[in-house]
């Protein structure tokens, strides 16, 4: 029976691949009412206007503190962006932002910007792995690590450090 679950689970997510892969590129010629498009090396954002204004900002802030983390951004994938208020999505290369991310402005964009890449790296390397493996609790232990690291290392605010260093430890 679970091989018939997987089977289910991996049609429903290559139709909703396709779909995004597909319908997107579609909305986005056509236009969405009220928000803007820009699109930065490989990066494409889909936002309201005052909220494409703080993630711009962010991706501007992200390329003069770190120049890695905004190539990786901007030029490995092909990534996604948009703009939703409450609910979080990650599918392939296709994430969302919400308000919790721009509420503490050009950084909270930028500790989103590179929680996505970081999580890419992750399901990248666990794709080979079992759920609930070692290898995967291993991972994500490193993942939350590794953004704590970000933080402090670019000397973000104390109250961002120190909620990042309780999610490391």
């Amino acid at each position: 029976m679970s091989w018939l679950v997987r089977i289910y689970r991996c049609s429903i997510a290559c139709l909703l691949y396709l779909s995004i892969k597909i319908g997107l590129p579609l909305v986005m010629h056509f236009g969405v009412t009220g928000y803007k498009r820009s699109v930065v090396g490989t990066c494409t954002i889909l936002a309201p206007p005052k909220q494409m204004q703080i993630i711009l900002e962010g991706t501007t802030y992200l390329r003069d503190i770190d120049p890695e983390m905004f190539r990786r951004l901007t030029a490995e994938r092909k990534y996604f962006l948009s703009y939703h208020k409450k609910h979080r999505t990650s599918f392939k290369e296709f994430y969302t932002i919400t308000d919790n991310g721009l509420l503490h402005g050009k950084e909270g964009v930028v500790i989103c910007l590179v929680q996505i890449i970081l999580i890419r790296d992750v399901k990248d390397s666990l794709g080979r792995f079992r759920i609930n493996s070692s290898e995967e609790i291993a991972a994500r232990r490193d993942y939350k690590q590794q953004i704590f690291e970000f933080v402090k290392r670019h000397s973000f605010s104390p109250k961002l450090v120190d909620h990042y260093q309780k999610l490391a430890g």
